[in-house]
């Protein structure tokens, strides 16, 4: 079975944040540990939602490659920014 990635609609958001996981490996429960990073199972990095809330973009295995991958989408939403001020007639 071949396996499809959508990427998120970067215009429906304002800023990431990473965050530790802690996965229950009994019953697969997950919570963020964010005062226990040492006990994580994985890294999240979270979306910002301009309506408020997050959303899951991206589970990593450590703490190194979700700060690559907020890096990234922190320049793709910068770049939208761009896009939309733009488009939208903003600038000059």
């Amino acid at each position: 079975m071949e396996s499809k990635f959508t990427p998120p609609d970067l215009s429906r958001f304002d800023d990431v944040e990473i965050m530790p996981v802690w996965e229950d490996p009994d019953d697969g429960t997950c919570e963020p540990v964010p005062d226990a990073p040492h006990t994580a199972t994985y890294w999240t990095v979270y979306g910002h939602l301009k309506t408020g809330g997050v959303e899951d973009l991206i589970d990593c295995h450590d703490e190194r490659s979700a700060e690559v991958a907020a890096f990234v989408l922190e320049q793709a939403l910068f770049a939208q920014s761009v896009i939309d001020l733009v488009t939208k007639g903003g600038a000059t």
